[in-house]
């Protein structure tokens, strides 16, 4: 897959490299939206295309700190 070459988007791929999060495990938290659950992985979707924000990411991220 391309590089994305923005600032704030990434691709399922370097969102596994950057943070760490493998592909399944991508999928299985994008997938709690259809359960109705909050805390679903946010991502854009266009076409079969799947971005993730870092901004995002790592306000999702947050939410599974531990205090």
């Amino acid at each position: 897959m391309k590089r994305i070459q923005n600032d704030d988007l990434m691709s399922i791929e370097q969102l596994e490299q950057e943070f760490g999060i493998s592909k399944n495990a991508q999928a299985k938290a994008r997938m709690k939206i259809n359960r109705g659950k909050a805390n679903s992985l946010p991502f854009y979707k266009y076409g079969k295309t799947i971005l993730y924000s870092r901004k995002a990411i790592n306000k999702w991220l947050q939410n599974f700190a531990v205090n």
